[in-house]
């Protein structure tokens, strides 16, 4: 078998993972929200969050603490763990 990485779709979802790793860190630290579903597909990218009501003014506040934290060009890390037992996960494995 040989295969050939598409490195113009595998960048665009490296970012959209990131961007969706902040956002679900971000709804949860500063306003409790936790992630209930992701999706990404070539044309789109959905989170969705548990949230009762999310006004215009919900959304504008998590897009400036996501922005902010964007600005502050912080490193990202990864990391590889043979368990994920004793983790602070967001979701249940």
């Amino acid at each position: 078998v040989k295969g050939e990485i598409d490195w113009t779709r595998r960048h665009d979802l490296m970012q959209h993972h990131t961007g969706q790793h902040l956002l679900s860190a971000v709804a949860e630290e500063c306003f409790g929200w936790g992630t209930v579903s992701v999706h990404m597909s070539p044309e789109t990218a959905t989170v969705e969050l548990a949230v009762p009501d999310l006004s215009a003014a919900r959304i504008a506040a998590l897009e400036e603490e996501c922005n902010r934290r964007i600005q502050q060009n912080l490193p990202v890390r990864m990391a590889m763990y043979d368990s994920a037992e004793g983790l602070p996960l967001r979701k249940a494995t």
